[in-house]
Protein backbone atom coordinates (compact mmCIF):
# COMPACT_ATOMS: atom_id res chain seq x y z
CA UNK A 1 0.00 0.00 0.00
CA UNK A 2 0.97 3.24 -1.07
CA UNK A 3 -0.03 6.68 0.58
CA UNK A 4 0.17 10.02 -1.76
CA UNK A 5 1.28 13.56 -0.26
CA UNK A 6 -0.22 15.29 -3.05
CA UNK A 7 -2.30 18.23 -1.29
CA UNK A 8 -1.05 17.76 1.68
CA UNK A 9 0.98 19.97 3.51
CA UNK A 10 2.07 23.83 3.79
CA UNK A 11 2.17 25.29 0.27
CA UNK A 12 5.43 26.18 -1.65
CA UNK A 13 6.47 29.48 -0.47
CA UNK A 14 5.75 31.75 -3.34
CA UNK A 15 3.22 29.52 -5.11
CA UNK A 16 0.14 31.33 -6.19
CA UNK A 17 -1.41 28.78 -3.10
CA UNK A 18 0.58 30.69 -0.79
CA UNK A 19 0.53 33.82 -1.90
CA UNK A 20 -3.67 34.00 -2.23
CA UNK A 21 -3.69 32.65 1.75
CA UNK A 22 -1.24 35.11 3.27
CA UNK A 23 -3.54 37.69 1.48
CA UNK A 24 -6.43 36.32 3.03
CA UNK A 25 -4.85 36.38 6.38
CA UNK A 26 -3.26 39.73 5.55
CA UNK A 27 -6.09 41.47 3.79
CA UNK A 28 -7.83 43.88 3.57
CA UNK A 29 -4.87 46.50 4.51
CA UNK A 30 -1.70 45.51 2.59
CA UNK A 31 1.71 45.99 4.19
CA UNK A 32 4.28 43.46 2.43
CA UNK A 33 5.55 44.76 -0.27
CA UNK A 34 6.81 41.26 -1.76
CA UNK A 35 2.78 41.06 -2.37
CA UNK A 36 2.48 44.40 -4.33
CA UNK A 37 3.70 44.70 -7.74
CA UNK A 38 5.87 47.40 -8.86
CA UNK A 39 3.04 48.61 -11.19
CA UNK A 40 -0.08 48.31 -9.31
CA UNK A 41 -3.27 50.21 -9.76
CA UNK A 42 -6.03 51.40 -7.23
CA UNK A 43 -8.76 53.11 -8.44
CA UNK A 44 -11.79 54.12 -6.10
CA UNK A 45 -14.36 56.33 -4.39
CA UNK A 46 -12.17 58.38 -2.69
CA UNK A 47 -9.09 58.11 -4.30
CA UNK A 48 -6.81 56.45 -7.27
CA UNK A 49 -3.25 55.23 -6.99
CA UNK A 50 -0.33 53.59 -8.91
CA UNK A 51 2.90 52.17 -8.08
CA UNK A 52 3.54 50.37 -4.90
CA UNK A 53 4.53 53.32 -3.00
CA UNK A 54 1.42 55.12 -3.81
CA UNK A 55 -0.77 52.37 -3.01
CA UNK A 56 1.69 50.62 0.63
CA UNK A 57 0.96 54.52 1.74
CA UNK A 58 -2.44 54.54 1.26
CA UNK A 59 -3.13 50.87 2.60
CA UNK A 60 -0.89 52.03 6.01
CA UNK A 61 -2.99 55.08 6.38
CA UNK A 62 -6.46 52.83 5.96
CA UNK A 63 -5.25 50.43 8.45
CA UNK A 64 -4.64 53.22 11.09
CA UNK A 65 -7.24 55.52 10.39
CA UNK A 66 -10.36 53.27 9.30
CA UNK A 67 -10.95 51.52 12.34
CA UNK A 68 -10.47 54.00 14.51
CA UNK A 69 -12.86 56.46 12.69
CA UNK A 70 -15.73 54.15 11.76
CA UNK A 71 -17.95 52.91 14.80
CA UNK A 72 -17.78 49.23 14.95
CA UNK A 73 -15.40 48.81 11.94
CA UNK A 74 -14.90 45.29 11.11
CA UNK A 75 -13.99 43.40 7.48
CA UNK A 76 -16.80 41.42 6.97
CA UNK A 77 -15.02 39.39 4.10
CA UNK A 78 -11.85 39.23 2.14
CA UNK A 79 -11.95 37.39 -1.39
CA UNK A 80 -8.39 36.83 -3.57
CA UNK A 81 -8.65 34.82 -6.41
CA UNK A 82 -6.20 34.11 -9.57
CA UNK A 83 -7.05 35.35 -12.82
CA UNK A 84 -4.19 34.01 -14.61
CA UNK A 85 -0.54 33.03 -13.67
CA UNK A 86 1.23 35.42 -11.73
CA UNK A 87 -2.08 37.94 -11.29
CA UNK A 88 -4.13 37.98 -8.26
CA UNK A 89 -7.16 40.18 -7.30
CA UNK A 90 -8.49 40.59 -3.45
CA UNK A 91 -11.80 41.89 -2.69
CA UNK A 92 -13.22 42.80 0.69
CA UNK A 93 -16.32 44.23 2.01
CA UNK A 94 -16.22 46.20 5.63
CA UNK A 95 -19.09 47.31 7.61
CA UNK A 96 -19.65 49.89 10.30
CA UNK A 97 -21.75 52.07 12.08
CA UNK A 98 -22.45 55.50 9.69
CA UNK A 99 -22.37 58.31 11.78
CA UNK A 100 -24.94 60.96 11.53
CA UNK A 101 -24.62 64.28 11.85
CA UNK A 102 -27.34 65.79 14.72
CA UNK A 103 -29.81 67.00 11.96
CA UNK A 104 -30.31 64.10 10.42
CA UNK A 105 -31.37 62.10 12.98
Amino acid sequence: SSSSSEGAGAPEPGSTISIIRQLQEDGPFLRDEALVADDVEYSGPLCSVIGRDAYLSIQEAWAMLLPSRLNNFQVASVRVNSIQPGVVTMRWRATFEACLPPFAR
